[in-house]
């Protein structure tokens, strides 16, 4: 499964890219110079991706840096993990590119377009919305880069929950994977699409405010992640920077960060999202005096994506989850049908995934164990090492928590020890522990690497 997911992935993002670019030259061409400038300040924050992918692989001790660096500066050092990864299952490489097993390198490739899409996909998506409904139907390009950006977008973030799900040890596979990641798809491609269009059309009506109202939706979430305390994210600046991003992340879709049962979260989103979106379409449409056919349909969208994506939602969670017999027998008890996914996930007993290609491209479904012979303070810079690697940061992100007990126990219970980053050296299974190394989050503090 793995090559179809990578295989798809760049299928959609060479085609997001290839529209990009092909609208940023319509705009020149066509003499719409403040559309295609946008257009071209969208890819600055590219730049911040490209950057910190750079800083992944200088951790990794990947070698050649000058020509990596190069790459990064052409914006195609995401394309060179996406190669990467394609050789790694390719070949069956099993601790492969680099000395770095495929979870890693997908767990590294998903995060980095997890965060592409809010940042450079989103705004890109809005804008050619923007355009295409100010033309009223009539310009072709934008609508044709508009939805390669509408199909890449909610693809990132379906294939980040299938990596995270990769990530968690004896994580259940669902018994209809390509299935499960189809409802995915379709409910944030609906959620997105709804979003995207009420937004684009408050644009068209009213210019300029609608920065103001997507500024105040990021203030807003900003403020309610800050209250849900996420320990994600360990320093105050890096736990700061987290929450001001999830906040542009909510501005279009939600994303869970939080150990734990998600529905009151996940309802609240929603009901303020479409609470949002039906003003939006009140404010920029005037039904008593008339409205256009454009904003009709427009209206007509956002309805149908709203319905589309709360069905898939509600399909998912009950059908094609992992826990989705656990969820179902939670129904009743809940005034919710869509709950306690995170909680089955705790409570359940881990399990093996069966007929999962992890098992044939590396031994642990993310990281590697440490000898048992080291000494006490050769364990010690490991862990400070670990701490302040990114894959400390993804495997917080993967288990919604950055309590390290809470994390011992969850690679504790049938998996042997401390993990480690694999550059550091493999080992054989007869070498495994079963004594956890991780120190207590109370008893020291390890900053953590953005």
């Amino acid at each position: 499964m793995h090559a179809g997911l990578l295989g798809l992935s760049a299928l959609l993002q060479a085609a997001e890219q290839s529209a990009r670019l092909c609208s940023m030259v319509h705009c020149f061409a066509t003499g719409q110079l403040l559309w295609g400038w946008l257009a071209v300040a969208v890819l600055l924050p590219g730049f911040l991706v490209q950057s910190l992918s750079y800083l992944w692989f200088r951790a990794d001790g990947q070698p050649g840096q000058c020509r990596s660096a190069t790459l990064h500066l052409l914006q195609l050092g995401v394309w060179k993990r996406h190669w990467d990864a394609t050789w790694t299952v390719l070949w069956k490489a099993g601790a492969a590119h680099g000395g770095v097993p495929l979870p890693l390198q997908a767990a590294d490739l998903w995060a980095l377009r997890l965060l592409e899409a809010p940042l450079q996909t989103g705004p890109h998506l809005l804008l050619q919305a923007y355009i295409f409904l100010a033309s009223d139907f009539t310009d072709v390009v934008p609508a044709l880069s508009a939805l390669c950006s509408w199909s890449a977008l909610p693809w990132a973030l379906a294939s980040y929950a299938r990596c995270a799900g990769f990530v968690r040890p004896g994580r259940v596979s669902p018994p209809r994977a390509w299935a499960a990641l189809l409802c995915l798809q379709l409910w944030r491609m609906g959620m997105v699409g709804a979003r995207v269009l009420s937004l684009a059309l408050f644009f068209t009506s009213h210019g300029a405010w609608g920065l103001a109202v997507a500024g105040a939706h990021w203030l807003v979430m900003t403020f309610w992640l800050v209250a849900q305390q996420s320990d994600i994210a360990d320093s105050t600046c890096h736990w700061r920077l987290f929450n001001l991003l999830a906040g542009a992340v909510y501005i279009l879709c939600y994303l869970n960060f939080w150990d734990g049962p998600s529905w009151h979260r996940m309802a609240t989103f929603y009901t303020i999202m479409l609470l949002e979106n039906s003003i939006l379409l009140l404010l920029a449409t005037d039904f008593l005096r008339g409205t256009s056919a454009t904003n009709l349909w427009t209206v007509a969208g956002v309805l149908s994506g709203s319905l589309i994506g709360g069905v898939s939602l509600v399909t998912y969670y009950n059908l094609l989850h992992p826990k989705a017999p656990d969820i179902r027998q939670g129904f009743g008890r809940r005034p919710w049908g869509i709950t306690g996914a995170d909680s089955a996930e705790r409570e359940a007993p881990p399990q093996e995934e069966e007929g999962s290609e992890l098992a044939s491209v590396g031994e642990s479904p993310s990281l590697q164990w440490g000898p048992p012979g080291a000494e006490l303070e050769s364990q010690m810079a490991e862990e400070d090492s670990f701490f302040s690697h990114h894959h400390w940061l993804l495997v917080k992100l993967a288990l919604k928590t950055g309590d390290v007990s809470k994390i011992n126990a969850v690679f504790g219970e049938d998996r042997p020890g401390c993990f480690r980053p694999p550059a550091w050296g493999a080992s054989r299974p007869d070498d495994w522990q079963r004594t956890p190394r991780f120190p207590s989050k109370g008893s020291r503090h390890h900053p953590m690497t953005p």
